[in-house]
């Protein structure tokens, strides 16, 4: 997909308060607005999630797992997923296929108009080939809350394996709302999160926004700088234990070159902190 020409009028920044209202916008020119941020979380994710679950397999002699998107957008990740059922070339999770008779995958988001991209998305798979070593079943629901205004658990987001949340804490004032939540959602034996969120060396210089492709206009919401000790101790208060801290970036020019013609000015530069959580016993 190309991406949206980025047709700007310097120093015209319109905020937008309410976050749902923020990524409605958003959607109709997230997937092609050539973010490189997204470029290097989906690496990262390609990476973390099928190992974390190998955890889950190694570790529980069943066959079922249940995950929780938490924050899906417009489902770049439940996408990467569904390598595990459908035969997606070059997919980091067609190993999981053998693994798994059921896969519950629990997507969860604040925005009716990132969701419904999702949900599109999905749709246009159904016509993909299965992977004949996926003998199970594979099920996407999906859930619209905002968990500030509404944080009771839903029933499909008790008892879940895994949780994952990328590029999303940056937008909540305070994140011990969302491990709060995790926590309730998590199974209490087994439970992981992964999280992603913009580096803190990377918010210094900017913060989560795009262009208005029809004014040029540059559109941005609640962002916060949330350091790599915050979101750890807030974790750890809310009965969380560090596992692992990766921190990623634009290694080099050729990198760059790879990740798309803004990655450029950020070489040299930490642009994503990942996290990754146990329970503590």
């Amino acid at each position: 997909m190309s991406e949206v020409p980025r047709s700007r009028t310097p120093g015209n920044v319109v905020y937008v308060k309410q976050m749902d209202d923020f990524y409605n916008s958003w959607s109709e020119v997230y997937d092609n607005d050539g973010n490189v941020l997204q470029k290097v979380d989906d690496l990262r994710f390609k990476e973390a999630l099928p190992r974390l679950m190998s955890g889950v397999s190694a570790a529980s002699s069943g066959k079922s797992i249940r995950l929780l998107d938490f924050g899906c957008g417009t489902g770049r990740n439940i996408l990467n997923l569904m390598g595990i059922q459908k035969e997606i070339p070059d997919s980091p999770f067609a190993e999981q296929a053998s693994h798994w008779e059921t896969v519950d995958i629990v997507a969860m988001d604040v925005s009716q108009g990132m969701m419904s991209k999702a949900q599109a998305k999905l749709a246009d798979l159904a016509n993909l080939p299965t992977r004949s070593s996926f003998q199970g079943s594979l099920t996407v629901s999906w859930i619209l809350q905002d968990i500030i205004s509404n944080p009771t658990i839903p029933p499909q987001a008790k008892n879940v394996d895994i949780i994952y949340s990328t590029l999303v804490l940056e937008h909540l004032p305070d994140p011990s709302h969302f491990f709060r939540f995790a926590k309730q959602c998590l199974n209490p034996e087994s439970g992981k999160l992964f999280i992603s969120n913009m580096h803190p060396d990377m918010g210094d210089a900017t913060s989560a926004g795009f262009y208005n492709p029809n004014t040029g206009e540059k559109v941005v919401g609640y962002s916060a700088n949330h350091s790599a000790q915050n979101l750890i101790e807030q974790a750890e208060e809310c009965g969380f234990i560090l596992l692992e801290k990766i921190e990623d970036g634009v290694e080099d020019a050729a990198h760059a070159e790879r990740l798309g013609p803004r990655a450029k000015k950020w070489v040299g530069v930490n642009m994503l902190l990942s996290l990754v959580f146990g329970l503590r016993n």
